[in-house]
């Protein structure tokens, strides 16, 4: 949608003009229109920001700066770095809790359905975080892609840098020779039935098609078909080590936004 992309255009032109701390942060992260249905709303994965065209199309001018100015702060704040031990969906809610407030002051508008709490205006995502209940139903506005969702906890704290003080395995006693199979008999032969002197045998096409046939009629006796490819542009969310390097390169734009 062409016109989309002008609107997102001049929201972060607008940015850039009229706050350009959020407007430089945007300015470090590619738009890129997301495919598929994985994105409904927007996305970050602290390399660039992923949009729904028909999310977007609705929201004011001031809406989609929010949304550009929102997921710019999760990467400048290193909400992808800053997990640890937590759980991964009480995390996030604090993170958006955590920014929200921060660009309602700053004038931008709330778009539908986010979050928001004004009691937690200047509080950290790790002190928001033991106010978010454990069965909590709220959901954040946007995806958050640089951790993967089926991780654990104890995973993304190794991801976070933590030293593995796990004690060292043992090396493993040589196994005994295994024994060796004893020859099977061969089976006998079978005796074949007497053919019929008009009948034919089928020919070796013939069989083929006939097996391709019966594989079909199974598959749609089954319900099966075939797997269609993915029409999607979802990035998998960065390991450990490019986690680091994006925690580096955020604080150094952090620093000079």
């Amino acid at each position: 949608m062409h016109e989309v992309a002008r609107k997102l255009t001049a929201a972060r032109t607008k940015l850039v003009l009229d706050k350009p701390f959020l407007g430089a942060l945007v300015l470090r992260l590619p738009l890129i229109e997301s495919t598929g249905s994985w994105c409904t709303t927007s996305a970050t994965d602290a390399r660039s920001i992923y949009y729904s065209a028909d999310y977007m199309a609705p929201l004011s001018l001031s809406q989609v700066q929010f949304v550009l100015a929102h997921e710019a702060l999760h990467c400048g704040l290193s909400h992808f770095a800053r997990r640890e031990h937590r759980d991964l969906n009480r995390w996030n809610i604090a993170c958006d809790h955590a920014v929200n407030p921060l660009l309602v002051e700053d004038g931008l508008e709330l778009p539908p359905d986010a979050l928001y709490n004004e009691e937690y205006l200047g509080l950290s995502a790790e002190e928001i975080y033991p106010l978010i209940k454990d069965d909590s139903k709220e959901k954040t506005l946007d995806q958050h892609l640089y951790d993967d969702p089926n991780s654990s906890a104890d995973d993304n704290s190794q991801d976070a840098g933590e030293p593995d003080n796990s004690p060292p395995q043992p090396p493993k006693a040589s196994e005994p020779p295994q024994p060796q199979p004893q020859p099977q008999p061969q089976p006998q032969p079978q005796p074949q039935p007497k053919q019929n002197p008009g009948q034919q045998q089928p020919g070796p096409a013939e069989s083929t098609q006939d097996g391709e046939q019966r594989s079909r009629s199974n598959d749609a006796a089954h319900g099966d078909r075939p797997e269609e490819p993915a029409n999607t542009n979802r990035p998998p969310p960065p390991d450990a080590q490019e986690k680091a390097q994006l925690n580096t390169r955020w604080q150094q734009r952090l620093v000079a936004a």
